[in-house]
């Protein structure tokens, strides 16, 4: 049995060190330098500058934001499942030798449990953890929406002739777009600190619940 336990303790760890990494990050530093280039260049065509419509990147934005969301449905899935091999490996181990907490909310849900200040400690870094990664989900999303937004302006405005106003308007809401975009993924970047930090916090209570 011991040994059991011993095996199922490195799978939390495990499970708990893929939840707290920063996977994000790496996703959010590119996405910035790639909408700052794009931003550039629209500000740039706005301008009137010589700019080569060919040499806008349409894609790398868009693909490297559609990774940023798929890693983001991938974290929130590691958290999920990091917190159900916690729950059993505490109510295995129980966490209260008089009546063992976890064994309590696995068998009759959060309110059986509720009155337990460990309980309620954990359980309000969860939400804090939960509400952090949908705010994260939404950012990239809105992100992803002025991209998206981008490319389509930008793809009218090369529908019609170079300079002509319908060009120049088009272009206008090009550039518009592509700062928003921008402005949006540096936030999203500053975000990701806090949404990390929720995450980690809420499995920090949850190690000191299976040690006290």
């Amino acid at each position: 049995m011991a040994q059991q336990w011993q095996a199922l303790a490195d799978t939390v760890d495990s499970e708990l060190a893929k939840a707290c990494a920063r996977h994000l990050e790496p996703y959010l530093r590119h996405a910035n330098s790639l909408l700052g280039f794009r931003n550039f260049q629209m500000g740039l065509l706005n301008g009137e500058h010589v700019v080569p419509l060919e040499s806008v990147d349409l894609v790398g934005p868009t693909a490297n934001l559609r990774s940023a969301l798929d890693e983001m449905a991938r974290c929130n899935e590691l958290s999920s499942r990091s917190v159900r091999v916690y729950s059993i490996y505490a109510g295995t181990l129980g966490v209260l030798t008089d009546a063992p907490l976890w064994q309590r909310y696995l068998a009759a849900g959060p309110q059986a449990a509720a009155g337990h200040p460990l309980w309620q400690t954990w359980a309000q870094r969860r939400a804090d953890a939960l509400h952090r990664t949908d705010d994260m989900s939404q950012w990239l999303r809105s992100v992803a929406a002025y991209d998206l937004a981008t490319v389509d302006a930008f793809t009218v405005a090369r529908s019609f002739p170079e300079n002509s106003p319908s060009f120049r308007a088009w272009i206008r809401a090009a550039e518009k777009f592509a700062v928003l975009a921008k402005e949006e993924a540096h936030a999203a970047s500053q975000f990701e600190t806090i949404m990390s930090s929720a995450v980690t916090m809420q499995f920090a209570v949850g190690g000191f619940m299976l040690m006290h």
